[in-house]
């Protein structure tokens, strides 16, 4: 699964400032009017893609919506520029069905042709990688591919009182193919951490062992789109004001053709202080801003992503509107840098965003252009919330 549609129907509030729509490209040109018209409203296009990624022969469903959802006519969806199929809105939202016979890289973009009532808009492209469908007959199984998210509350300062609790919440999805076995997950206890307890809904799901370092979960078997979820809470041990605490799970299992593998989570921090202060229950985090290093650029860094996991970003303006600024992958160890030439900026505040398509987490960043033309990050309370319908 990539880009969840409930996940991107989501925005990022700063203050009253400005709103963020989640959109990963628009076009924010129209032709030129006559002087007394009025400019057409701007339009955005959000949607998922499942499943990812994709093999041949498989049928790849893309569903998302044209906002504001008032917006009617048209999408078509182009793979590599070549038009694959168009549909017609219906309240806004559309569907797309696709089976791909040839492996490779796959860039696909969603293009909404406009209505006379708001401008034409493009969705930002989206590479899918579709590989050789698995060879059928013989004992030839298919492997998994397990997903572990990890959310924390709170999940910027938390009290280092020892009845405060840290709950850490997780996810194991498989997105592979394969069914997978003797599925266990690891969550490591800091120093200045002690377990408190656990909770899960599946009973299948239960602690095995628990020491001073780590907690260890087992997970019944998964089978393709099944996850497990839990809970589990700690409480503060000697803990020192002003550290930091960075905490990522492991995730074991067997496929059912044989062989053991393990993946790794997002990784999620919080700072010991006086109080709690939560954003975001972990769904957003910052990223570490530089604006020294490079004349007239900006890099924003989030360390905390799924490594080699493919990520978004995009740059909403003072006004709310959105650009997409680029599309990778994290590093080996879960770091993806993003720059932002500020040479052209108007003075204003912005927010650097990104979006991470394994973990679900958000990354912000925010960027102040003052009237001079200089530069500053600024540190602010980042929270999310459903876009209205």
């Amino acid at each position: 699964m990539i880009l969840p549609l409930r996940s991107l129907r989501k925005k990022v509030v700063l203050g009253n400032l400005f709103l963020i729509l989640l959109s990963l490209w628009f076009a924010v040109g129209f032709a030129a009017q006559a002087s007394h018209a009025e400019p057409l409203p701007p339009t955005s296009i959000i949607y998922s893609l499942s499943p990812y990624p994709a093999e041949t022969g498989q049928t790849v469903t893309i569903e998302g919506a044209v906002i504001p959802n008032d917006a009617t006519g048209t999408v078509t969806l182009t793979d590599d520029g070549t038009t694959i199929d168009t549909q017609t809105l219906v309240n806004g939202m559309f569907t797309f069905n696709v089976v791909f016979n040839t492996t490779g890289l796959h860039t696909l973009v969603v293009e909404y042709a406009g209505d006379g009532q708001h401008q034409p808009s493009s969705s930002m492209p989206l590479p899918l990688p579709v590989g050789n469908a698995p060879v059928k007959g013989g004992n030839f199984q298919p492997p998994a591919d397990l997903v572990a998210q990890l959310r924390q509350t709170p999940d910027r300062v938390a009290s280092s009182a020892s009845d405060s609790p840290i709950t850490y919440s997780f996810t194991v999805k498989n997105m592979g193919q394969g069914k997978a076995g003797r599925v266990s997950l690891t969550l490591p206890v800091d120093p200045q951490l002690t377990v408190s307890y656990a909770s899960f809904e599946d009973s299948g799901v239960w602690v095995t062992s628990v020491t001073d370092s780590a907690i260890n979960v087992s997970i019944p078997d998964l089978d393709q789109g099944q996850e497990a979820t839990g809970t589990i809470v700690m409480m503060p041990k000697s803990a020192t004001a002003g550290s930091m605490v960075t905490t990522q799970a492991t995730v074991n299992w067997t496929n059912d053709g044989g062989g053991n593998k393990m993946a790794v989570s997002n990784k999620v921090s919080f700072t010991f202080g006086e109080g709690n202060r939560d954003a975001s229950e972990g769904e957003v985090q910052l990223m570490s801003l530089d604006t020294t290093s490079m004349p007239g650029k900006a890099v924003a860094t989030g360390s905390f992503w799924i490594p080699e996991e493919a990520v978004s970003s995009w740059l909403t303006s003072p006004d709310g509107t959105s650009v997409a600024i680029s599309a990778g992958n994290a590093d080996a160890s879960g770091s993806y840098a993003i720059t932002v030439d500020t040479t052209s900026l108007a003075a204003g505040t912005y927010v650097i965003a990104a979006y991470g398509q394994r973990s679900g987490v958000y990354g912000s960043a925010v960027l102040v252009v003052n009237a001079d033309g200089s530069v500053h990050g600024q540190n602010v309370k980042l929270t999310v919330k459903d876009l209205g319908r």
